[in-house]
């Protein structure tokens, strides 16, 4: 067996892994969740665009956001996620792109527009929710 032989079985070997992990993680995603109030909060409040606004503003969008927080739920099911507030729920549709360690990244469209969103698993019953662009959509999330 030469050189590249190996390298490409090792190369199958170490995708095939990868796979295997992305799915592992996916299926943790899985199930209902709430919004960790609190935490959520201190996610949101420590981003540039919310340090940026005037007190006043910040006052008025920390009593909302809250507020929100307070009655948010996810349920991810294989391939959309489900956000509900109060009576409220919108449908978003996921797909997986990886999984490194105990991060999963996945394409999903929210508020109408694609987004990347990367899921990092602090243990199985709680994540943390990061789209790239939506900073306002930052949460995290326990299982319920």
């Amino acid at each position: 067996m030469n050189k590249l032989s190996i390298r490409f079985i090792i190369l199958c070997v170490l995708g095939a892994a990868c796979c295997a992990r992305a799915q592992d993680l996916h299926q943790q995603l899985q199930g209902n969740w709430r919004v960790d109030q609190e935490a959520s909060w201190r996610e949101v409040s420590t981003t540039e665009d919310f340090q940026a606004m005037p007190p006043e503003q910040q006052a008025s969008q920390e009593t909302m956001i809250k507020k929100m927080f307070a009655d948010m739920r996810v349920t991810f099911t294989p391939d959309i996620a489900i956000f509900s507030v109060q009576t409220t729920s919108r449908q978003s549709p996921y797909t997986v792109v990886s999984a490194e360690g105990n991060t999963l990244s996945i394409d999903a469209t929210i508020n109408g527009r694609q987004e990347q969103v990367t899921i990092c698993f602090d243990d199985p019953n709680r994540m943390s929710f990061l789209p790239k662009e939506d900073k306002e959509m930052r949460f995290i999330l326990v299982r319920e």
